[in-house]
């Protein structure tokens, strides 16, 4: 594919994502692809986050949905 666009629609083998702000609102997005376009990120950027390799300076925080590690973080809209 190189010098030529990427064709693929961004749906392919969607995995659902959370994304946890500091305050404790939380928001799920059904694909990395939705989550960096709905909030203006590069889509590689997005799965750094959710694989740990950089932290966002923001302080959110981001997980796989199927992972379950994001239920402990959030208690009542409260983040811990």
């Amino acid at each position: 594919l190189k010098g030529h666009r990427y064709w693929s629609t961004g749906n392919a083998h969607a995995f659902a994502c959370i994304a946890i702000t500091p305050e404790g609102k939380w928001y799920r997005f059904d694909s990395i692809t939705q989550a960096a376009q709905k909030l203006n990120l590069n889509y590689a950027t997005v799965r750094r986050y959710i694989k740990r390799k950089i932290k966002p300076q923001n302080g959110w925080q981001w997980f796989l949905e199927k992972d379950n590690n994001w239920i402990k973080h959030i208690d009542n809209g409260k983040i811990k």
